[in-house]
């Protein structure tokens, strides 16, 4: 009997310390699993990191304005008046740099008001607005204004972003002549953050109001100079990783000797001479038109999380379904010659159809020069011409931009200012203005 009870109370203990031992098992296991989800967070935030360095390069606003006291300078009418200078900041790296420190601060909340944002600017003693050339939804933005709330479901289409003394915690979001606006207020002031990094950076240009539109154009043209860079070809792989789901099993073909393809077994990536195309077939209804912030959000998104290279860019243009993305030099708008400058896509509501993006890049600076004698026209006897001879309510852009020329046999991309006007939604040089437009 005695050893019947020694039995059972060995069997008991050895449930015991065995639970003990389990429970020490699991414990201990756990350093396992915390180090699994600290991989996990990492590539969540590689990723995040990717999408804010997209965001920046794709939809950061292509001028910051200072202003003093509201004032309506807009004429709405066929002139063109030399208003006074103007302080701003056109560097796009010194407003990205206003960017991402807005989008470190901690939002309170935002609301949308139905009324004209001349209300704010009416009760403005200083105030920056951050100007854009296309129009942008709200939602494809949301890295660069609402990185810091998990809450905001409300969009609106916009142009501007003011940040006003009148309210020095808060942002507006609005597009020029609409009667609403969306407020988001901060937990601490933004207000003196753009305030500094405007004042250290900030310059003097010559504003010109042509019709209804602010065209700001340097003083001073010293500073432009014909570029050369050497090129190197885009990894269409790279591409693939960046574009494809990671365990789709893409597979990759040599197209004759010198191309490749990738494809999952359905999409397409295909390279050629000066581009790199990708094809999805299920998003081929292209009968199905779509507004134009509709159209920019799908496309931005896609450039966002999947491929861009890392350059800054700028929406040129939205039409029937299509959006094109051109790129940035010195913070001005480069225009193709003779090899592409933009990036395309077609979209359909169930996503991108079609994406072409340039094969060819700039790399390392290989020579710099001085700008000939006479090699630019003077900004007042441009304006004279087109208040001569073009209908001003037509003119949406006159801009000092570069003209892209490559090479393919010295292997180099040039780079050179050119005067461009957007005359009736199609963009000129001032040259072919003067050829194509003249009143008798």
């Amino acid at each position: 009997m005695n050893r019947k009870e020694l039995t059972k109370s060995i069997i008991l203990f050895s449930l015991v310390a065995s639970s003990i031992f389990l429970s020490y098992l699991i414990t201990a296991y756990k350093p396992d699993y915390e180090i699994l989800s600290t991989v996990v967070n990492k590539k969540v935030e590689g990723d995040l990191d990717k999408q804010k360095r997209n965001s920046l390069n794709i939809l950061a606003p292509h001028i910051v304005v200072g202003h003093k006291s509201y004032s309506a300078e807009q004429t709405g009418t066929p002139a063109i008046i030399k208003a006074a200078d103007t302080p701003v900041v056109k560097d796009r790296q010194i407003i990205k740099e206003m960017l991402e420190s807005i989008s470190t601060k901690e939002i309170d909340y935002s609301r949308i008001r139905n009324q004209s944002i001349s209300e704010v600017l009416s009760q403005s003693k200083d105030y920056y607005t951050l100007e854009y050339q296309e129009a942008i939804d709200s939602g494809s933005a949301k890295l660069l204004y609402f990185a810091n709330t998990s809450n905001q479901n409300s969009n609106i289409v916009f142009d501007r972003v003011l940040i006003s003394d009148f309210s020095k915690n808060s942002l507006y979001l609005y597009k020029s002549g609409s009667d609403s606006y969306m407020q988001v207020f901060f937990k601490e002031d933004i207000y003196p953050i753009v305030e500094s990094i405007f004042k250290q950076n900030s310059k003097e240009v010559s504003k010109y109001i042509v019709g209804s539109k602010e065209i700001y154009i340097d003083k001073d043209l010293s500073t432009y100079r014909i570029d050369e860079y050497d090129v190197k070809s885009i990894d269409i792989t790279e591409v693939a990783n960046n574009i494809f789901d990671e365990k789709s099993g893409i597979k990759i073909n040599n197209i004759g000797e010198n191309f490749k393809e990738v494809t999952d077994g359905y999409a397409i990536l295909r390279e050629n001479d000066d581009s790199i195309t990708y094809i999805n077939p299920s998003n081929s209804n292209e009968n199905d038109p779509l507004k134009n912030n509709e159209v920019q959000a799908l496309a931005t998104n896609e450039l966002i999380k999947g491929y861009l290279p890392d350059m800054p860019y700028s929406i040129s243009e939205i039409q029937k379904n299509e959006i094109k993305f051109r790129e940035n030099y010195n913070s001005s708008n480069v225009y193709e010659s003779d090899y592409p400058a933009q990036i395309s896509f077609l979209v359909t509501k169930t996503g991108v159809h079609k994406q072409i993006i340039p094969k060819i890049e700039r790399n390392q600076l290989i020579s710099s020069k001085e700008l000939p004698v006479f090699y630019m026209e003077n900004i007042d006897a441009i304006m004279n011409y087109l208040y001569r001879n073009l209908n001003i309510s037509e003119i949406s852009a006159i801009e000092l931009a570069y003209q892209k020329k490559y090479d393919s046999e010295g292997g180099k991309i040039t780079y050179s200012p050119t005067w461009y006007v957007k005359y009736q939604d199609k963009n000129y040089t001032y040259e072919e203005i003067k050829d194509k437009f003249k009143k008798e």
